[in-house]
């Protein structure tokens, strides 16, 4: 197979040269290829075109909300992985490749969706963490929701939909509770339900995390990943509510 990536630090130059001016909107940054053989441009471009008419299409009415930025992103981040889903895995898990979306088709969406002073990591670059590389993140953010959806939901990428910028990128994907999809699912049940306010939720996977040195996530059944969130947002509620009242 051959496929189109960026370096890391082509990147870099490339952004920076079209914040500055030295670089036009026109020109494209210098692509890598990677292997030989069959080529995926017609679907990597379409999933590419079909996100950016999409965004075009309703970025007006969303306007400057944080809130509905993200909650775009949910629904555009469905369509980008039905439609590179099928690619080989090979691709999808080249960091290149996803520097390559981001600066090459997506550099304007980028800037919209994370600001026009955004950090490198956006496109992929200016650090070995690839998570928060834009359509990278709304890949994951659809895979996880997709496996963690119950056999019987009527909406198996629901859980893409539940808006919250520092839920996903602060509170999934940084800290890689998205490896074990069942326990993220509980998180969104109750952060969709209300139950999960910014202060609990961050106290909560707090709490997750030491629990991470003796319990392996990714073994719970749905059952288990349920009362672990229970029992852990509870003892956040009380943390916090205890802290108020001793201020």
């Amino acid at each position: 197979m051959r496929y189109p990536t960026v370096t890391a630090r082509e990147a870099a130059r490339y952004v920076e040269g079209r914040r500055d001016g030295r670089i036009a909107a026109r020109t494209k940054p210098e692509i890598a290829w990677v292997g030989t053989g069959k080529e995926f441009d017609d679907v990597i471009e379409g999933a590419v075109e079909h996100l950016l008419d999409d965004w075009k299409a309703e970025k007006e009415s969303v306007g400057k909300s944080g809130q509905k930025k993200d909650a775009l992103e949910g629904r555009l981040a469905v369509d980008l992985y039905q439609k590179l889903q099928g690619l080989p895995a090979e691709i999808l898990t080249d960091r290149g490749f996803w520097r390559y979306l981001a600066v090459h088709g997506l550099f304007d969406f980028v800037q919209w969706r994370d600001g026009e002073t955004c950090r490198l990591v956006s496109f992929g670059a200016g650090s070995a963490n690839s998570w928060d590389c834009v359509p990278h993140r709304m890949f994951n953010r659809a895979l996880i929701a997709r496996a963690a959806a119950a056999e019987d939901a009527s909406d198996p990428f629901w859980g893409a939909l539940v808006a919250g910028t520092d839920l996903w990128r602060s509170h999934v994907l940084r800290v890689l509770i998205g490896n074990a999809p069942l326990l993220v699912n509980e998180i969104l049940a109750d952060s969709l339900a209300g139950e999960m306010p910014s202060g609990v939720l961050r106290d909560t996977i707090k709490r997750l995390q030491r629990t991470r040195a003796n319990v392996v996530f990714e073994v719970l059944d749905r059952g288990e990943c349920r009362k672990l969130i229970d029992e852990h947002r509870s003892a956040a509620v009380s943390a916090l509510e205890a802290a108020k009242v001793t201020e």
